[in-house]
């Protein structure tokens, strides 16, 4: 039976686990090529992107894992001004960096 969940992080917790992410998990994810502003980024200042598999983290130990899942993982990096932060990261702004 499958079953879904939904975790939201915040502060401290937040930045752990998004430094865990980009520097420890997705450099371990087989074919990574970065990832493409465009398609994972929208206007309503949101990225998103998928794992295939968990145990890209080192936390995880492989032998004691009896199946392999994936993960959507979508940030929210809005803040107070919505439409500055949605031109921040929309794909036009990301072309003039």
């Amino acid at each position: 039976m499958p079953i879904g969940v939904k975790v939201t992080l915040r502060k401290d917790r937040m930045y752990e686990f998004l430094d865990r992410l980009v520097t420890i998990a997705l450099p371990r994810v087989r074919d990574f090529r970065g990832a493409d502003r465009r398609r994972a980024s929208t206007a309503a200042a949101t990225t998103r992107m998928g794992l295939k598999e968990h145990i890209v983290f080192v936390e995880i130990d492989y032998d004691k894992t009896e199946t392999v899942w994936g993960m959507d993982i979508i940030i929210q990096h809005h803040g107070e001004d919505r439409r500055r932060s949605a031109r921040r990261c929309s794909p036009a702004s990301s072309s003039r960096s």
